[in-house]
């Protein structure tokens, strides 16, 4: 099988497909990744093409993966010569495939058959929804259901950007959405950050251009690890290092910094600014509930002047 080869930080050629590409992000996932793949293989939609990016394994996994590429022509593996940490090998897999839908599915997690089908029948009907998602369960180790779960945080109609941004900053959300299926064209292209939280930043940056849908059932299955278990913290995972620790004042840099990025200069990043670093130190730092409270009436109460003022210049960026 090929070795990863770079061009910048991307797999040369990229993989393409005319429909949907799935990147499975895979770290010593031996005892769970064939389940995995097989999820993905057994599919009600077939038409897909899958990257698996290995980060430098070194229990069975490149055997496993190789095994199955080299049976299923949709599989691609490839693998790193080094650990460059989770949130890296996410970038990776982003930006090393082409296709108008994109989702990562998780090494040692697993897909219910219409994951495929029912993601992709909501995302074709609604061409304004940047991402659809699903309930989701938890598995043990033997795959027995130990508990489900939905997405209350995600604001999901159709509200304007900055509210929606602000709502899912705001929030500690759960993490629907990166188990669901993106359209690409909203999927923020910011790189995710080695910061605490990296993915919810994500979700509000793609949240920013396109509002995400809920749909029925339960379609993603999440693995559920004891933590005493595992052999590196969120943070060792998220950046590859040894030493890595939480630091709260560092996803506040990032969000802050990529609210620069995709939020157009003016008046209205100008105020709204201010108003999206005190959400995120209550949210991260103060741990309160007041500010909180307050900016959910805040963004109901902007939401109601939006619909009022649709047609003015100023509710484009709202």
């Amino acid at each position: 099988m090929p070795e990863t080869t770079h061009k910048g930080s991307c797999f040369t050629p990229l993989l393409s497909h005319s429909t949907i590409t799935l990147g499975v992000p895979a770290y010593n996932e031996a005892k769970f990744i064939q389940q995995t793949l097989e999820s993905i293989q057994a599919q009600t939609h077939k038409d897909f093409a899958v990257l698996i990016s290995d980060n430098a394994s070194t229990d069975g996994t490149q055997a496993i993966c190789e095994r199955i590429a080299s049976h299923d022509p949709r599989f691609t593996y490839v693998r790193h010569p080094k650990n460059i940490g989770a949130s890296s090998n996410f970038n990776f897999l982003r930006e090393s495939t082409a296709s108008p839908y994109f989702a990562w599915v998780g090494g040692h997690d697993m897909l219910h058959q219409d994951y495929l089908r029912n993601h992709l029948a909501a995302l074709n009907a609604d061409l304004g929804i940047g991402n659809s998602f699903s309930y989701w369960e938890f598995v043990n180790e033997s795959n027995e259901i130990v508990r489900r779960g939905c997405d209350t945080g995600i604001i999901t109609p159709r509200t304007g950007a900055l509210v929606r941004y602000l709502w899912s900053a705001g929030l500690t959300v759960d993490l629907g959405p990166m188990h669901g299926v993106f359209r690409r064209k909203f999927l923020c292209e910011l790189p995710i950050h080695n910061c605490f939280a990296c993915d919810h930043i994500m979700l509000s940056n793609s949240l920013y251009l396109a509002p995400f849908k809920s749909i029925p059932g339960h379609l993603y299955r999440l693995r559920d690890f004891d933590e005493s278990t595992r052999t590196q913290n969120a943070m060792q995972r998220i950046t590859g290092q040894e030493k890595s620790a939480p630091d709260m004042h560092a996803t506040i840099a990032g969000y802050l910094a990529d609210f620069d990025k995709i939020v157009p200069q003016g008046s209205w990043h100008r105020h709204f600014k201010p108003f999206v670093s005190w959400v995120l130190y209550d949210r991260f730092i103060r741990r309160g509930f007041r500010v909180t409270t307050l900016a959910r009436s805040i963004l109901k109460r902007i939401n109601r002047i939006k619909r009022f003022c649709s047609g003015t210049p100023s509710s484009a960026h709202l």
